[in-house]
């Protein structure tokens, strides 16, 4: 078997996440892509996904893509050499690498950071702890890392409780 080139691994999770969170959040797979050219200048400003510009998507697709884009800024990572484990025990674990630059950006830009992260072939999302609970209706199943930054750890599918009507209403704002 030949090695993994690590930028196509991340692209690829970048495009499967677009899917997973169109059909989560939209009921259409096709309501997000990948940011072209991500990891390079724009990603501080946008993150790993964006709104599809296909104007042929159903105007509420695009309407409700558009108010989670203005909302939440995404990073997407496929990497190994990290455990959950790892994460919550100590401080050196990768993922806190990476949230802490996607917090700061998106704090930048005065939007919610959620880092997607692919272990042991599942997919998690993790929020900030308050985060978490004012956009997700259930709140099963979730790992409170504590310490630095008070992190929530959730599967993905728990996406598909992503209250909506707060997207419209303000009452999730940050």
């Amino acid at each position: 078997m030949g090695r993994v080139n690590g930028l196509r691994k991340g692209q690829q999770f970048e495009r499967v996440l677009a899917k997973l969170l169109g059909e989560a959040i939209c009921g259409d797979d096709r309501a997000f892509i990948r940011m072209p050219l991500a990891g390079r200048a724009m990603e501080r400003y946008e993150g790993d996904i964006i709104q599809n510009p296909d104007p042929f998507l159903a105007e509420g697709v695009r309407k409700t893509a558009g108010l989670f884009l203005q909302k939440f800024m995404l990073d997407a990572k496929d990497r190994k050499g990290w455990s959950l484990e790892a994460m919550i025990l100590n401080d050196t674990c990768p993922v806190w690498d990476w949230w802490d630059k996607l917090a700061r950006d998106a704090h930048n830009i005065s939007k919610v950071p959620l880092l997607v992260v692919k272990y042991a072939g599942k997919v998690w999302g993790c929020m900030e702890f308050g985060q978490r609970l004012t956009w997700l209706k259930s709140v099963s199943r979730s790992v409170e890392v504590t310490g630095r930054s008070r992190l929530l750890l959730f599967p993905w599918d728990e996406m598909n409780n992503f209250d909506k009507t707060k997207l419209e209403g303000g009452n999730g704002a940050v």
